[in-house]
């Protein structure tokens, strides 16, 4: 229901930027049809939507401080990222526990 700008790296922003210095020159619907025909084309099933979702649970992962995934997100409270957009990374969960494990060998002296 809003506009939002997000910084992209510019290893990308490199090679999707037009002339015009614009990213994309497709209204909301085009790029959904857009979206949906490039998903097709490699085979993958999440929507478009889904994208904001997996940018808040990586950068979550990352250690990025709630307050800067919401704002880029676009989220007024932490209620919503937490209880809608947060979700657990099976590659981050795994580090996570091989740190939490050497952790408590650490303490036990094991």
């Amino acid at each position: 229901s809003s506009v939002r700008q997000i910084e992209l790296p510019p290893f990308v922003a490199d090679r999707i930027r037009k002339p015009s210095g614009r990213l994309v020159e497709l209204t909301p619907p085009a790029l959904t049809d857009s979206f949906a025909r490039a998903r097709e084309k490699v085979g993958v099933t999440f929507r478009f939507h889904d994208l904001r979702a997996y940018a808040a649970s990586i950068r979550h992962a990352l250690g990025i401080p709630d307050v800067y995934i919401m704002q880029d997100g676009g989220w007024k409270n932490d209620a919503t990222l937490k209880n809608i957009y947060r979700r657990a990374m099976d590659d981050k969960r795994s580090g996570f526990e091989k740190t939490a494990h050497a952790h408590f060998e650490k303490v036990v002296g094991g």
